[in-house]
């Protein structure tokens, strides 16, 4: 498995563009995460243009196919916290790889980006609940932080939000 930091002279040539299109997609069903597909797109190609605050990585196979990809984002701290990178998006492709073997040859290239703008505290944002997933973030090293609850107060935007039961999720997608 190789790791790539995703830039547009990658982009241009990648036999992989597909894969990620269908992976983008399958992400966003299975994720969860409340933006469209061309806000996620906006996302991608702000961090393949090389926007500082933006880390867009993708797992091949030696065939060059996708096995997963991830997204990261840097955020300010306080003096008392430090800066944080949040490891915003992680997705495998389902029955190519473990998330979490994916996240391991990825570790030391998210590691040395957060590092070059002082990050000291990794968060893991995620919207995944299960248990296998839960020890999956432990196994690798995050343990437990905060917690979070929202109210939404906007009419329609409950619309948005995904119900955990309606998520279908594949045995080939699990830790």
């Amino acid at each position: 498995m190789k790791v790539l930091r995703v830039s547009f002279l990658e982009w241009n040539s990648a036999t992989w563009r597909d894969e990620l299109a269908d992976a983008v997609d399958d992400y966003l069903l299975r994720s969860r995460e409340e933006m469209s597909v061309q806000e996620e797109w906006l996302l991608l190609n702000k961090a393949m243009l090389g926007q500082q605050d933006l880390l867009f990585l993708v797992g091949l196979d030696d065939q060059d196919h996708l096995l997963g990809f991830c997204l990261c984002r840097a955020l300010p701290g306080t003096e008392r916290t430090g800066n944080v990178c949040q490891i915003w998006q992680v997705y495998s492709v389902p029955g190519r790889e473990k998330l979490a073997d994916l996240f391991k040859a990825a570790w030391s290239i998210i590691r040395s980006w957060a590092h070059s703008f002082d990050a000291v505290r990794f968060n893991f944002w995620t919207r995944r609940m299960g248990k296998g997933y839960k020890k999956m973030l432990r196994e690798i090293g995050f343990e437990p932080y905060a917690l979070m609850y929202q109210k939404v107060d906007a009419p329609g935007m409950t619309d948005l939000m995904v119900p955990p039961e309606t998520i279908k999720v594949e045995e080939g997608n699990q830790p």
